[in-house]
């Protein structure tokens, strides 16, 4: 069992030279044929990144702001999140995020790619805040791409992808990640079928704390899969996992007393 971009712009380079009162403008990549053209161009441009959260080059120093502000923001948009005004956590998050803060990035990418009040879901956009926060080490959100990638949300369905970003997320820590890999390793989906790879992956995700590594260890011992038949064992593991807030988990253990 598993849980859970950037637009290129217009680049345009202006060298300005005076000569007997005239200025000559060049521009790389691009060049209009006229002034109306230009204007037309950059809101085109900035209308194409507003809607995938991205901010025009010219934005580029902001996206590098204080991060002292860009905490702030985050803890508003915590403080909003908490309250249910998903809107206003949004608007908080985008800014923290345009300032490089990681795990805003990542709530924000949280709330398109569950859908919220005042959020329409939206995967290809969690994707690519998700990529950026997994790209700055947010180890989190490098497991919820790979989940994205493993079910084909926002993106073309890749297992591949997603087992390397799993294994991103659980060299970072991430005991999800983990869980992920090793389900991979145990059905044999985008990797060849291990599953003392898988047991080993999901006694690491365990003994972090995450239920579905438990949920998923008691499993292999109520089935003899991999290991020897011990519902004792398997009910132990179900048992952490309940404790952990699994309440499949929980049926499970009752189940085997």
């Amino acid at each position: 069992m598993k849980s859970s971009g950037k637009i290129d712009g217009v680049l345009i380079a202006i060298i300005a030279a005076l000569a007997v009162g005239c200025v000559a403008a060049y521009f790389l990549a691009w060049k209009p044929n006229s002034q109306s053209a230009v204007t037309a161009q950059a809101q085109a441009a900035k209308q194409t990144l507003k809607e995938v959260g991205e901010k025009p080059d010219g934005a580029a120093e902001e996206s590098a702001g204080d991060p002292l502000q860009a905490e702030e923001n985050f803890e508003a948009g915590v403080d909003a999140e908490d309250d249910e005004d998903y809107k206003k956590a949004a608007d908080y998050y985008k800014k923290a995020c345009d300032a490089n803060h990681y795990e805003a990035c990542y709530n924000l990418g949280y709330l398109y790619d569950e859908g919220f009040e005042g959020i329409q879901k939206n995967h290809r956009r969690a994707n690519r805040l998700y990529e950026k926060a997994c790209e700055g080490d947010f180890w989190s959100a490098c497991t919820d791409l790979g989940y994205n990638y493993d079910e084909g949300l926002g993106v073309k369905q890749d297992h591949v992808k997603a087992n390397e970003l799993y294994n991103k997320a659980c060299d970072g820590g991430d005991m999800l990640g983990c869980n992920n890999l090793g389900y991979s390793y145990q059905i044999g989906e985008g990797i060849e079928k291990n599953l003392d790879k898988a047991l080993a992956l999901f006694i690491l995700s365990c003994e972090g704390d995450e239920s579905l590594g438990c949920y998923n260890l008691g499993d292999l011992y109520k089935d003899g899969t991999g290991v020897k038949k011990d519902p004792k064992t398997a009910a132990k593991y179900y048992e952490k996992a309940c404790d952990l807030g699994d309440s499949d988990a929980c049926n499970k253990a009752e189940e085997l007393k």
